[in-house]
């Protein structure tokens, strides 16, 4: 690590606390927001390992990888920044289609969840009414 790098990470130091409670206070509101409805899967969930929010706010959308992908169409258009997340597999690069391995049939559940899974923005210039706004997008999206 370089000097500059060094005294950039000490800067952030100073406010991670701050940092990893605005955090903390977003999946919050995520969660309050989403938690009944059908569609998705929260992180700690049945079948869904907690998630570390500060970190990511992974969502398991219901209904597969066209749903999603409508999902985060509309979000982007509400100006909100989601993403795909564990898209496209380790697998599904090139070397490993020429050895002949099929994700899908080498890896089903890690296949599948990657195309339900979208990441919520969460970081430390929203606010609450900022998670307020993404997860009513989603919700209404339901």
């Amino acid at each position: 690590m370089s000097e500059v790098h060094a005294a950039v990470g000490l800067a952030n130091l100073e406010t991670l606390d701050k940092e990893i409670a605005t955090r903390r206070e977003i999946a919050a509101v995520y969660q309050d927001v989403l938690a009944q409805e059908d569609g998705l899967v929260l992180p700690g969930a049945a079948g869904n390992p907690p998630a570390d929010p500060v970190s990511y706010f992974p969502l398991r959308i219901r209904g597969g990888e066209r749903v999603r992908d409508a999902l985060l169409e509309r979000l982007v258009a509400r100006g909100i920044l989601a993403r795909r997340y564990f898209f496209p597999l380790v697998s599904e690069f090139d070397a490993f289609h020429r050895a002949g391995v099929s994700p899908a049939m080498a890896t089903p559940e890690t296949y599948r969840t990657s195309r339900e899974i979208i990441c919520l923005p969460v970081h430390g210039r929203m606010g609450p009414e900022d998670a307020q706004r993404v997860a009513t997008a989603v919700r209404d999206f339901l």
